[in-house]
């Protein structure tokens, strides 16, 4: 995990004013992060193109749904070394699984609790793959 000289650099793109504020309110509990937030990536690129740089991103996957493959493609054009997490309203097999065959390094469903979140970022920067348990649940049934 990179880090720059105040801490690791995370941006928040969603739509939601009131839920990027909670988010970030909630990665501040953790000193280590410095939270960002964008309504959209093309707000993002604007960030990243007057100097900002970033270790991870947290995006709402309906944001991208419809291109998401050639939407993270471009955010890794500018952000190489970022992360890649989505968050996800709702348990979706399809969006999860086309998530990440888009390359994504994650996906945390919004409804969990604030502590599975944050330790949820934390296995993403160390460079695991993480997606939610229903899923596992899903496929497993399925191939029954």
């Amino acid at each position: 995990m990179s880090t720059n000289n105040q801490g690791t650099a995370i941006a928040v793109v969603h739509s939601n004013a009131l839920f990027r504020a909670g988010l970030a309110s909630l990665l501040a509990r953790d000193a280590a992060y410095q939270v960002s937030d964008a309504t959209n990536l093309e707000a993002l690129e604007g960030l990243v193109r007057g100097g900002r740089s970033f270790d991870a991103v947290l995006i709402e996957i309906s944001e991208i749904k419809d291109s998401l493959s050639i939407r993270i493609a471009s955010l890794r054009s500018y952000l190489p070394d970022a992360r890649v997490a989505l968050l996800s309203r709702n348990f979706d097999p399809s969006e999860l699984t086309l998530a990440f065959s888009a390359a994504a390094d994650g996906i945390i469903l919004e409804s969990v609790s604030g502590d599975i979140l944050l330790e949820s970022l934390k296995l993403i920067l160390l460079g695991e793959k993480l997606f939610p348990s229903p899923l596992a649940l899903y496929l497993s049934s399925a191939s029954n």
